[in-house]
C-alpha cells in the first residue's frame, strides 16, 4: 500500500491532493462558490439543492449523507 500511494504520490499531482486529504494529512481546499447552478429536477427541495452546491462547490471531495431510499441528487 505505501508504495502505491508513493506511486501515485510521484506520478500524479491532482491525484495527490486528493490522497493528501484522504488520509487527513492536509486540509481540503477551500470551496470555490457556485451561484448559478441549473437544476433539471424541479422536484428538489431547498436542502438538496443545497447539498447539489455543496458537491459542485467541493474541490477535492464531498461527501453527502441522506436518508436510505430518500436521497435524490
Amino acid at each position: 500500500m505505501t508504495f502505491a500511494l508513493n506511486s501515485s504520490l510521484k506520478e500524479a499531482p491532482k491525484r495527490s491532493r486528493l490522497i493528501e486529504v484522504l488520509l487527513g494529512m492536509v486540509m481540503p481546499s477551500r470551496c470555490n462558490i457556485t451561484n448559478d447552478v441549473p437544476f433539471f429536477d424541479d422536484s428538489l427541495n431547498d436542502s438538496q439543492k443545497a447539498a447539489v452546491r455543496f458537491a459542485l462547490e467541493s474541490v477535492e471531495v464531498a461527501c453527502i449523507h441522506g436518508p436510505p431510499g430518500k436521497t435524490i441528487l
